[in-house]
C-alpha cells in the first residue's frame, strides 16, 4: 500500500548489532509519539538475513555438510533480532506495523523494501568501518545513500567517554608516532606533538580529566600562575617506564613510552622546558637498540611464511558433490553415495576389501546419519508452523533403519 501524506512510512534496517538497535531507538525518538492513536508515520522493520552459503563460502570442501547447522543458527538470530526490536519499540510505546525477515544481500533487500513500502525515510545504523573495511566488506549504508529513491538517515552510535587509562595510553602511543616532528615533516607537526602530549597529561589524571570534562583546558595564564611556585612539591604522573611532572616535556613523555632510544628518530628537534637542568646533563652515548615496533611489524610476515609451508589437510571424501569432489562412490553397506577427488588415487589409498576402506565407509555412514539427523531436526521445527510441510530426511532416517518407527 502506497504511503499517504497522513501516514508516511519509516523503514528501519536492523541486524544483530548495537549500531542498528541505536538507529532504531533514534528513529523512534525522532518520528514517533508514544501512545498516539493515529500516528503520522508507519514503522516497518526489516532484517536482512544472510544465506548459509554466503556465511561458509570460504570454509572448504566439507562446508556443505554444516549448512543445516548454519541455517538453524541464522534462523535463531533472526528470531532474536525480531524479539529485541519488539522490546525496543514496546519500551517507547510505539507499534511496529510490519516486521520482516528476508534472506539475501542486505543492500538489495533494503533497496527493494524501501521501494515496495514507498518509504519516506530509510534509517540505518553505521558500523563505523574504515576505508579498507568498506572496500572489502562493503558498506550497506553507503550503497543505499547513493541508490535509494528516498531520504536515507545513517545513524552513528556515539563513542563512549569513559575510556580506561590503558586505552588512553594506547591512543597516545599510536598518535604520537604519527605526529612526532622527526618523523612527520608536515608544517605544524611540532605544535601537534605538543598538543598530543598535553592532552595525554590531562586525560591520564583523574582530577584533571574531570576538570576538562566540565570546563575544558585550563587557561594558559592560570596554568602559569598555579605552577609559578617552585618551592612546592610537584605532582608526578606515572607511566610504564618513568614519572613526569606538571611542567611536562613532550619529548620526555614520548621517551617514557618508547624507551630511552635517543636515535629512534634522527632529527634536530628536541624539547626542553627545563634548560638549566639539561645543560648539566651528561650526554649519553648513542646506542642502537632494535625497535619493538619493527619486530612486531615483522611477526605477521613470519607467520605467513610458516603457514605457506605447512601441509594443508584435505578430506578424503565429501557427502555432497562440489567443484573439488566430483567422482561418485558408494559404500558397500547401505549403498550411501559419496564423492572423491580422484578415483585412481582413492582406490590406491583405500583398496576394495581392505580394512582402511571399511573404516572409511564406516565414517561415511556415520557422517551421513548425522547429516540426516540435523536435517530432520530442522524439518520438524518448520512443521511446528506448517503441519503440511514434508519431512524427507526424517523419512529416510526411518527407511534406512537409523531410528525406529
Amino acid at each position: 500500500m502506497a504511503s499517504t501524506v497522513s501516514e508516511r512510512v519509516v523503514v528501519v534496517g536492523v541486524d544483530d548489532s548495537a549500531h542498528s538497535y541505536h538507529a532504531l531507538e533514534t528513529a523512534l525518538d525522532l518520528f514517533f509519539i508514544p501512545f498516539k492513536s493515529n500516528p503520522q508515520f508507519k514503522l516497518v522493520v526489516i532484517h536482512a538475513r544472510p544465506t548459509a552459503t554466503s556465511v561458509i563460502a570460504v570454509a572448504g570442501p566439507g562446508a556443505v555438510d554444516i549448512i543445516p547447522i548454519v541455517e538453524q543458527d541464522l534462523n535463531n538470530t533472526a528470531e532474536l533480532v525480531k524479539k529485541k526490536c519488539a522490546e525496543v519499540c514496546s519500551a517507547k510505546s510505539v507499534e511496529i506495523a510490519s516486521s520482516e525477515v528476508i534472506e539475501g544481500d542486505p543492500r538489495n533487500i533494503m533497496l527493494e523494501a524501501a521501494e515496495r513500502h514507498h518509504a519516506s525515510v530509510l534509517v540505518l545504523g553505521s558500523h563505523g568501518y574504515g576505508a579498507v573495511k568498506r572496500v572489502f566488506l562493503g558498506s550497506v549504508s553507503d550503497y543505499l545513500a547513493h541508490h535509494a529513491h528516498c531520504s536515507v538517515m545513517i545513524v552513528k552510535k556515539p563513542k563512549k567517554k569513559n575510556c580506561s587509562v590503558e586505552e588512553i595510553r594506547k591512543a597516545y602511543r599510536k598518535l604520537s608516532l604519527k605526529v612526532h616532528p622527526d618523523k612527520n615533516k608536515a608544517p605544524g607537526s611540532e605544535e601537534a606533538f605538543k598538543k598530543v602530549s598535553k592532552a595525554f597529561t590531562c586525560l591520564s589524571d583523574g582530577n584533571s580529566r574531570s576538570q576538562y570534562d566540565q570546563v575544558g583546558f585550563v587557561d594558559e595564564v592560570d596554568h602559569i600562575q598555579r605552577h609559578s611556585n617552585r618551592g612546592r612539591p610537584r605532582r608526578r604522573y606515572h607511566t610504564r617506564h618513568e614519572f613526569f611532572d606538571d611542567e611536562f616535556d613532550p619529548d620526555e613523555i614520548f621517551r617514557a613510552f618508547f624507551g630511552q632510544q635517543r636515535d629512534m628518530f634522527r632529527g634536530s628537534h628536541a624539547y626542553r622546558t627545563r634548560q638549566a637542568r639539561d645543560q648539566h646533563r651528561e650526554e649519553e652515548p648513542n646506542v642502537a637498540v632494535p625497535s619493538c615496533l619493527t619486530i612486531i611489524q615483522i611477526i605477521p610476515f613470519l607467520l605467513l611464511l610458516v603457514l605457506a609451508y605447512l601441509p594443508f589437510y584435505e578430506p578424503d571424501y565429501s557427502l555432497h558433490k562440489n567443484q573439488s569432489y566430483q567422482i561418485p562412490k558408494t559404500t558397500e553397506n547401505m549403498k550411501i553415495s559419496f564423492y572423491v577427488r580422484s578415483s585412481s588415487a582413492f582406490d590406491e589409498k583405500f583398496p576394495l576389501g581392505s580394512s582402511a576402506r571399511g573404516n572409511l565407509e564406516g565414517n561415511v555412514i556415520k557422517d551421513y546419519r548425522n547429516f540426516l539427523f540435523q536435517s530432520c531436526r530442522i524439518e520438524l521445527q518448520k512443521r511446528r508452523w506448517n503441519k503440511k510441510l514434508p519431512t524427507p530426511h526424517c523419512n529416510e532416517l526411518h527407511d534406512r533403519g537409523f531410528v525406529d518407527r
